[in-house]
């Protein structure tokens, strides 16, 4: 869905019109406010030539998922803090890590995310307009109820997804 889509879906909803840069703004927002639940992945290479020392790891890092060594093997002996990763041992790992979204500023843009996620955002949207003008009201919190289960049931969605799982071999 493009914002365009979202923010018809967001005015049929609520029966009143909503502008797509208002809709921008809010769907930015619940984009950065979800983090690691959007199950935004990226890798970097990190070549480690002294274990004493600490890498910085790009910018868009929410947080590591897996580091994996040079053979493809899962690592353990990490330590991540901030945007720093340090490792106990020399070699060249490739750290899986949750990323930020990028932000849409077209209207043909689509949110960086599933697009299970897509229809939730109306419901943010929504939200934001009911607690411009009374924060805290029982609607705008109604709202914002609904725009966490639609992101939970995305969610479960997407974990009963088929997926490869990495397991060692039995001696």
């Amino acid at each position: 869905m493009t914002v365009l889509d979202i923010t018809s879906l967001a005015s049929s909803i609520y029966g009143e019109p909503v502008t797509t840069a208002t809709a921008k703004t809010w769907i930015n927002e619940a984009l950065q406010m979800l983090g690691s639940q959007l199950y935004n992945m990226a890798e970097t290479q990190i070549d480690v030539t002294d274990a004493s020392l600490t890498y910085i790891l790009p910018s868009d890092f929410i947080q590591v998922d897996q580091v994996l060594t040079e053979r493809g093997v899962p690592y353990r002996h990490w330590e991540a803090w901030g945007k720093n990763i340090k490792f106990a041992h020399r070699d060249r790992y490739t750290v899986r890590y949750y990323r930020t979204a990028a932000q849409v500023s077209a209207d043909t843009d689509q949110p960086d995310c599933h697009i299970l996620f897509h229809p939730a955002f109306a419901y943010y949207i929504i939200y934001r307009e009911e607690s411009k003008y009374m924060p805290g009201d029982a609607e705008a919190n109604y709202w914002y109820n609904e725009f966490l289960a639609r992101i939970g049931q995305a969610v479960s969605q997407i974990q009963k997804r088929p997926r490869r799982i990495l397991t060692g071999r039995w001696a």
